[in-house]
């Protein structure tokens, strides 16, 4: 049985308790039969969550999200069809398409994006540690990575700017992907905004290095949080590794994940920029890092400065 649903309307989690056999909900999309219009190519990645595959749908390349075999609870299944109800909202140039979602059963749905060809910007950042990406080409704030930032900062700009407020929540390199141009563009909507602190940690090392103070202290938070954790994606741009990296103890021994959510709920400890940063880039960031959210700039303000 195949069926499509109309643009908008997302999976219900309520219907999903009926599903038996292979379907497909498209946004706008007439489906064609499932084990002919869709083959999964090779594994992208694997997190504490979730993995991603590429694929082909329709003769077009596709991304293909699901839960880890593991993780394939029916809140686990829940939560991912939440976050694919979420993602049939938004519609920008920025943020990886959605095209649409499929299952064979209530705990095997997935989540068909467009697929991104040049990967996550972590993987652009780890390759251009000799300064170098895999094509050669020098990574610079003047020719790629301010490029880089004020895309992901207009596409802030649109998840703020919905009603009700679209907060992205775990904003870092991971979930920035990179097409074939050099642009960027935001994916990974929701699957980790019902996790608790602890879970969080154990989903992915450093995790947690993109929070604000006021998410690490379980504190209200609206959309400044994307904006902290924007400032934290700034710092990783420049200095081509994890935030903190090079955060240590008088002894000079490396701070844990723990030590450093301390120092950033105190106020005492910021993510690191190298002397080559352009002054104008760092007064950014340190705007966005500001430990009270209310001093953070809007993404609209954010981009007008980029």
């Amino acid at each position: 049985t195949v069926t499509s649903c109309p643009p908008g309307t997302g999976v219900a989690p309520d219907r999903l308790k009926a599903l038996t056999s292979a379907q497909f909900c498209f946004k706008g999309v007439e489906s064609a039969d499932a084990n002919s219009s869709m083959s999964e190519i090779q594994l992208i990645s694997r997190g504490g969550f979730g993995e991603v595959w590429s694929g082909i749908y329709l003769g077009r390349p596709v991304a293909i999200k699901r839960l880890l075999p593991e993780k394939r609870t029916w809140d686990d299944a829940m939560n991912f069809a939440m976050e694919i109800k979420m993602m049939t909202r938004l519609n920008h140039p920025k943020i990886v398409e959605f095209i649409g979602a499929a299952w064979s059963n209530a705990l095997s749905i997935q989540a068909i994006c467009e697929y991104m060809n040049c990967g996550d910007l972590k993987s652009l950042l780890d390759r251009s540690s000799t300064k170098n990406d895999s094509n050669g080409t020098v990574l610079t704030w003047a020719n790629i990575k301010l490029h880089l930032a004020i895309d992901v900062a207009d596409a802030l700009v649109y998840l703020h700017s919905l009603n009700p407020k679209f907060i992205h929540r775990d904003l870092k390199s991971r979930n920035i992907l990179i097409d074939a141009e050099n642009g960027a563009k935001l994916s990974d909507f929701g699957i980790s905004r019902n996790r608790n602190l602890e879970e969080t940690m154990t989903a992915g090392v450093g995790t947690c290095r993109w929070m604000a103070p006021e998410v690490i202290q379980g504190a209200h938070y609206d959309e400044a949080v994307d904006i902290y954790s924007f400032g934290c994606v700034l710092s990783e741009m420049d200095t081509c590794n994890v935030p903190y990296f090079d955060a240590t103890h008088t002894n000079g021994s490396k701070l844990q994940d723990h030590a450093i959510m301390a120092g950033v709920v105190q106020g005492t400890l910021k993510p690191s920029f190298t002397k080559d940063c352009p002054k104008e880039i760092v007064a950014i960031a340190v705007a966005c890092l500001e430990t009270d959210p209310k001093k953070r700039p809007t993404s609209t303000q954010l981009s007008y400065l980029l």
